[in-house]
């Protein structure tokens, strides 16, 4: 199945399946230029992201407190010094201001205010 992703594109993918999360798993993604996608729905922050080309996180928990916000922007950010870095807020059924979820927390992300 991953040769399809195998190439010069870097892609990410989200493994459903509960028998994926084998850390071995992440090795013969990354092998196939590829990268696991990263779902955080709890609000904590990993120690280290999945291997791979990119980084790709998706931000789905309810909210962030400020400890977990400067943690996964300084992450993000020593991530960004080796790979590109894309990262999606969760942003169904949430104000568009709110700096802990959502547009204005990925802003934030990025260096805004």
């Amino acid at each position: 199945m991953l040769d399809v992703v195998a190439g010069d594109t870097p892609s990410a993918v989200e493994p459903g399946h509960e028998s994926w999360s084998d850390p071995a798993v992440d090795d013969i993604i990354r092998d196939a230029s590829a990268t696991r996608c990263l779902t955080e729905r709890d609000g904590g922050v990993p120690d280290a992201l999945p291997p791979g080309p990119v980084t790709y996180v998706r931000l789905r928990a309810e909210r962030y407190d400020d400890p977990a916000r400067e943690a996964w922007r300084a992450l993000l950010i020593r991530e960004a010094e080796s790979r590109p870095v894309l990262a999606f807020a969760r942003h169904k059924d949430v104000p568009p201001d709110d700096p802990r979820v959502g547009l204005a927390f990925a802003l934030w992300l990025r260096g805004g205010t």
